[in-house]
């Protein structure tokens, strides 16, 4: 947790700042906030599950491996900003 929670927040501020329009990115922060609680509460309700079917350590694998995932996919999908999105058209940056 440590280092990726203690950039977390300013870093979602910056790339929002960049992508959602002015008069919506409190909506756009609300939103993204709200998610990554409703992570934690999702995280925590399943642990009790998969400790009593595979382990306690199958919590940290299989929330480590989804977020591992998470990871691979956003590095490849999303852009810091829209000029640097390929699938975006002229139009829209």
């Amino acid at each position: 947790m440590g280092i990726g929670e203690g950039v977390l927040m300013p870093a979602m501020n910056n790339i929002l700042s960049k992508w959602a329009p002015v008069a919506e990115r409190s909506r756009s922060l609300a939103l993204v906030y709200s998610g990554m609680y409703l992570g934690s509460v999702t995280g925590l309700a399943f642990s009790p599950f998969l400790i009593h079917k595979f382990g306690w350590p199958s919590v940290f694998f299989s929330l480590g491996s989804l977020g591992t995932v998470w990871f691979v996919v956003w590095l490849n999908k999303a852009p810091s900003t829209p000029l640097e999105d390929p699938e975006l058209m002229p139009q829209e940056k």
